[in-house]
């Protein structure tokens, strides 16, 4: 399992947002990879995953794309769309993803 969280500079857990399956995941990413998507082609499912407010705003824009396939696993654009939102409520907190 793969759990989302938003922390800040000093590595506090600010919010947990949800997990996602290691094998969804994987199957995601390979879809984002395809779609030659920034950010989220980037994600490790086995590591840790971090990005900075740059890279979470762009994430934003990946997630549009995404939205717009239904091939795509909705409830993970989903939580991952909540995590960049809760990120960005607050000034150094980063978006991630923690691998097993």
């Amino acid at each position: 399992m793969i759990i989302l969280q938003v922390i800040d500079k000093k590595w506090k857990i600010i919010k947990e947002i949800g997990g996602v399956e290691d094998m969804k995941l994987h199957n995601f990413t390979k879809q984002c990879n395809q779609k030659n998507l920034k950010c989220l082609s980037f994600v490790d499912f086995v590591g840790d995953t971090y990005f900075n407010e740059k890279q979470i705003r762009e994430i934003l824009k990946e997630i549009e794309v995404l939205q717009e396939d239904k091939q795509v696993n909705q409830e993970i654009v989903e939580i991952i769309q909540r995590g960049c939102l809760e990120a960005l409520k607050g000034f150094n907190y980063y978006l991630k993803f923690e691998g097993e």
